[in-house]
């Protein structure tokens, strides 16, 4: 089954809506923009998604206020941290 990189930007805007934490938000934008390069790379706008998945290595060193320090916030930062730079170097290589 392929996912469509569209798809994940709009997971990622429909969790923005629902979210109430300023961490959380964040990181989701974050992910939303690592969507957002693939959308545009798959679309053949090369020069776009690499300035974004630029972006999103700049962006990628968040650090929580102990009064955002919540479980969700923690995953949600984990994940970006883990998983999003590692991805933007795999297809910045390809």
């Amino acid at each position: 089954m392929s996912v469509k990189p569209e798809e994940g930007v709009r997971l990622c805007d429909m969790l923005l809506e629902t979210l109430e934490g300023t961490a959380e938000k964040q990181a989701i934008k974050d992910i939303r923009l690592l969507f957002l390069a693939l959308a545009h790379a798959s679309g053949g706008k090369v020069s776009e998604a690499v300035s974004l998945l630029q972006l999103l290595e700049q962006r990628s060193a968040t650090q929580l206020k102990p009064e955002q320090d919540t479980r969700l916030s923690r995953g949600i930062l984990r994940l970006r941290a883990d998983l999003l730079p590692a991805a933007a170097v795999q297809w910045r290589l390809k």
